[in-house]
């Protein structure tokens, strides 16, 4: 509450400290995504957790992403691929019709329907896309030189941003897409040693931190 001059632990009932995302909906509640004890929701900013991951198949999130007025909740896992819940994460689905990679790294989402999920381990993996608000997917790799996908975001004018990470079909860096994903070309590859690239942020006149 004084921009991060102190800080105050909150995690009453949060039974896990490995703690990888979190998420917030339009009404302030705040949702935890944990690396083995699956999905959290707190209604009272943090102060209390209690878990949410009925449906769940895998526990290892690695990413939660709210859209819409309504606050559906999107789940990347480790090894279990996407999940998706109406009503608040009390209850999960599985979408993984034509994903082929469930290492699911990041998400962004975009116009009309359109979602983009980053996969991949050190063997490759690859973008997936959605049209249809994650009930199917298809694989949108033209122009990658890596298919370890580590992070995913937008700017305001649409266009679409991959964070490539190191893997055995080569190294990281940074590709774009001006078309909604169908094709990508880098826009850097060099300065960060060994290339990796794990998160962006993305300021109001569309500078990009990476």
């Amino acid at each position: 509450t004084d921009k991060g001059d102190t800080e105050t632990e909150v995690r009453s009932g949060l039974t896990s400290a490995a703690v990888m995302t979190l998420a917030i909906d339009s009404d302030n509640n705040l949702f935890a995504g944990t690396q083995g004890e699956g999905v959290f929701y707190s209604d009272d900013g943090g102060s209390s957790w209690s878990p949410r991951s009925t449906g769940l198949t895998h526990y290892f999130v690695n990413t939660l992403l709210v859209v819409g007025g309504d606050n559906d909740i999107y789940a990347a896992t480790s090894g279990g691929g996407l999940f998706y819940s109406t009503d608040g994460a009390n209850n999960w689905n599985e979408i993984n019709d034509g994903l082929n990679n469930t290492f699911v790294n990041a998400m962004v989402t975009g116009a009309d329907g359109l979602i983009l999920v980053g996969t991949g381990t050190n063997d490759g993996g690859g973008l997936f896309r959605s049209k249809n608000n994650g009930e199917t997917w298809a694989s949108t790799n033209g122009g990658l030189t890596n298919l370890r996908i580590n992070a995913l975001t937008n700017d305001l004018q649409g266009n679409l941003f991959a964070g490539l990470g190191n893997s055995v079909l080569g190294q990281g860096g940074i590709s774009r897409s001006d078309d909604d994903g169908d094709s990508w070309r880098p826009v850097y590859s060099g300065g960060f040693g060994i290339h990796q690239v794990g998160s962006f942020a993305v300021t109001s006149n569309s500078q990009i931190f990476a």
